[in-house]
């Protein structure tokens, strides 16, 4: 995770994609340290969804999409 980008998390995976947090605001004390586990699943309508654990979900987007 890299908090660099103002307002938003930059998370990247152990394959080298980038994903930026699109929602949440920036409340970087309920992420854990890193490196941690997270699962990236799809959401409605094109949407994509960064799960850290069963209640902490982040919406993201592609670095490739902005």
């Amino acid at each position: 995770m890299n908090t660099r980008i103002p307002g938003a998390a930059r998370f990247v995976t152990d394959d080298g994609r980038v994903f930026v947090q699109t929602s949440g605001g920036s409340n970087y004390r309920n992420f854990p340290d890193v490196p941690f586990d997270a699962t990236l699943e799809p959401g409605a309508l094109g949407s994509t969804f960064l799960r850290l654990g069963p209640r902490l979900r982040v919406r993201v987007i592609s670095n490739d999409q902005r």
